[in-house]
């Protein structure tokens, strides 16, 4: 709610985040011919590597109705879903690129040929931009920063707010943020808001804007 309030964004380094496999590549030279890497460059993967663990990730679907993603990252349907405007949020001071993420198979990628070509924004997308099969119903997109932590966002980056199916209307001792804490923190503001729900007799997520209280 903090950061919601202030207009902020938490962008977490690739060890933060909830897969184990991020970052995870192979290298073509080094896997063909063992060790033969020169110095010069394995020296400067190295550096670069150690750089790429520090950059931040801001991890965005597409799609606001994935059940998934509301189980994992929404306190199991308690919690809410925040929509930007993208245009808005590629206003980030230190934005380095952004991305759709790739589903597949792992990555080879050739490091020497992308640093002579001075390709680090390919490169990192070829490294940070892949994952298994296991993870495509998440429809990502990638924002990458030049550091993780938190980032100021646009006043008018957040245009929505979906309010999960088991999230309460107000509060009480037992509930952590309701809707209403979530609508005054951001009354004022031109940003709708939504409830999600069942379609009858489905497992189909959909929503519907409700009114703000405030």
């Amino acid at each position: 709610m903090k950061t919601l309030e202030s207009m902020e964004l938490f962008a977490p380094n690739s060890n933060q985040l909830t897969d184990p496999c991020e970052g995870v590549f192979i290298d073509e030279i080094v896997s063909d011919k063992g060790n033969s890497l020169h110095p010069y460059l394995r020296e400067q993967f190295k550096r670069f590597y150690e750089e790429s663990e520090n950059i931040g990730i801001y991890s965005l679907s597409k799609t606001p109705i994935d059940e998934l993603l509301w189980a994992y990252y929404a306190n199991s349907h308690k919690g809410f879903c925040i929509e930007y405007d993208l245009d808005e949020l590629l206003k980030i001071n230190d934005l380095k690129t952004y991305f759709d993420v790739n589903y597949g198979d792992i990555n080879k990628l050739n490091f020497g040929s992308a640093f002579v070509n001075n390709s680090i924004n390919k490169l990192l997308k070829l490294i940070l931009g892949n994952k298994s099969n296991a993870w495509i119903h998440e429809d990502e997109i990638r924002l990458l920063t030049e550091s993780s932590g938190s980032k100021k966002i646009s006043e008018d980056a957040i245009t929505g707010i979906y309010f999960g199916l088991r999230m309460p209307e107000c509060g009480d001792k037992d509930v952590v943020v309701s809707q209403n804490d979530v609508m005054f923190a951001l009354k004022n503001k031109n940003i709708k808001f939504y409830k999600m729900y069942l379609e009858p007799d489905s497992y189909q997520l959909n929503f519907n804007e409700i009114e703000s209280k405030y």
